[in-house]
């Protein structure tokens, strides 16, 4: 288990800003939602900014 965590944390460590702003938040998100449709809603946010995200870099 503690080679896992500490996987784990290289692999956050690794992330670009972006990646570990857009990871708080859906952890935040799913933290604080107590129905799974509110679960739901922070997953269907998350994939909504990515594509975004996506769409804004195509753009350039």
């Amino acid at each position: 288990m503690a080679y896992l965590n500490k996987e784990l944390q290289e692999r956050i460590n690794n992330l670009s800003p972006l990646n570990k702003k857009l990871l708080e938040q859906f952890l935040l998100d799913i933290n604080a939602a107590k129905l799974e449709s509110e679960k739901r809603d922070a997953v269907t946010r998350l994939r909504s900014k990515i594509r975004e995200i996506v769409t804004a870099g195509e753009n350039k």
